[in-house]
């Protein structure tokens, strides 16, 4: 198993952030450190890529929580998501995650998502 880690990218007005290894306690921390710093810069549009993700355990899924909420009810930020395999789209359909966050079939399309 991979130890977390994030990169991100500027994309015009949309940062990309993907998402490495296993997201558990700290690399939720990791995360929500980062979209704080991103939000006090001024940046309202996210995209999230799973695709390098290989396990988000419980504590994963309430900091991607955390982080949607603090983005889109504080900063009316929009943030959409791609690369999520079948099992990880399941559990955070029922965490509510996608009330937060606009899932997409790639990144193009994400693109688009948190642009509108």
């Amino acid at each position: 198993m991979e130890k977390f880690h994030l990169s991100s990218r500027q994309d015009n007005d949309v940062v990309v952030v993907s998402l490495f290894g296993y997201l558990e306690n700290v690399g939720g921390n990791e995360l929500k450190t980062f979209f704080e710093k991103s939000l006090e810069e001024g940046v309202r549009r996210f995209v999230l890529d799973f695709q390098g993700a290989e396990l988000i355990s419980s504590p994963g899924v309430a900091a991607l929580l955390d982080v949607g909420n603090r983005a889109v009810d504080d900063f009316d930020s929009r943030i959409a998501c791609f690369g999520l395999d079948q099992h990880h789209g399941a559990v955070l359909e029922m965490s509510g995650f996608f009330f937060l966050v606009n899932q997409a079939q790639d990144e193009v399309s994400a693109l688009a998502l948190a642009r509108e």
